[in-house]
């Protein structure tokens, strides 16, 4: 009797071991459901709406994690109850927005001197801002129109009833079914050189580029930055550009990633290298509007 009270008892044991792991595997696949959607398509019988103004609009929710200087997610949301098409601006940015004190108590995330482009106020601690293009994850086929964008690194190419010549102003397009959400990787510089680095707990606000500078140059630079640019290259080209300065001045940077070594940030062929980065895009700039509008942004995390 013994013999069958523990074989009776072992049997219950393994019924609840079978019955709980039935229950993590329902548990992890529904909480893989609820995820962001990383593997990209596209839906041809969708509406097609630019990102921003699907935020305006109240179609599009947007958050960021910023991990440092050069990687960040962003995931869109699509909040209405029918598929969207989100097209990407070639570059965005993200900006780091400082918490205000709040009258009523407590903080918020929010904007400093009421500039809702610019986040919170220069100073402080507020982080570097990044920029660059928004890739797509877990497709890996080539884009249909050229070099200048970011299709075809991560993005569905177009369907033939979708004529590439109407898409050519974004850098991206991928369909968002009603209520999901899609992760983008963001590969990103630094603008502000001095200024902490980026980390994943800071609230960063994504804008577009021509948002954050008018100078047709920075968007340029960002719009151009793809796996063929070297990382410091563009970072150096980035400073030169949007915070000014000067060559001589980038060349003498100090590297301080290596306590007690005492090195330059650039090596003189990089510094090379963004110089002719910069000319070639000052060329390219030189027929882009020099835009002031402000277009929506969206706070994000």
């Amino acid at each position: 009797m013994l013999s069958a009270s523990l074989q009776q008892r072992s049997g219950m044991r393994r019924v609840i071991m079978t019955v709980s792991s039935m229950c993590l595997a329902v548990t992890l696949l529904g909480a893989a459901n609820r995820g962001p959607i990383r593997n990209l398509s596209l839906d041809p019988d969708a509406d097609v709406v630019p990102l921003f103004n699907g935020v305006a609009a109240e179609q599009f929710d947007v958050r960021m994690s910023a991990f440092d200087a050069h990687h960040a997610n962003v995931v869109i949301s699509n909040l209405t109850d029918s598929p969207l098409t989100v097209a990407l601006p070639k570059a965005a940015v993200g900006v780091h927005v400082l918490p205000q004190f709040n009258p009523n108590g407590g903080f918020f995330q929010g904007n400093q001197g009421g500039n809702l482009f610019n986040g919170a106020a220069d100073g402080g601690n507020q982080a570097q801002s990044v920029g660059g293009p928004l890739q797509g994850m877990g497709v890996n086929n080539n884009g249909p129109l050229g070099n200048n964008n970011i299709f075809g690194q991560g993005f569905p190419s177009l369907p033939a009833e979708m004529a590439a010549a109407d898409f050519k102003e974004y850098g991206g397009l991928a369909t968002i079914p009603a209520g999901k959400s899609i992760q983008l990787q963001m590969k990103s510089v630094c603008l502000n050189y001095g200024r902490d680095e980026p980390r994943s707990k800071l609230t960063y606000r994504l804008i577009p580029a021509v948002a954050h500078s008018s100078d047709p140059l920075l968007a340029e630079l960002l719009e151009g930055y793809t796996d063929r640019v070297d990382r410091d290259v563009m970072q150096a080209a980035v400073w030169h550009v949007a915070n000014g300065l000067s060559w001589d001045q980038i060349r003498q940077l100090p590297d301080r990633r290596i306590p007690g070594v005492s090195a330059t940030l650039f090596n003189r062929s990089q510094v090379e290298s963004a110089r002719k980065l910069v000319a070639a895009a000052e060329e390219d700039a030189k027929s882009r509007p020099h835009s002031t509008t402000q277009t929506p942004a969206v706070a994000t995390r």
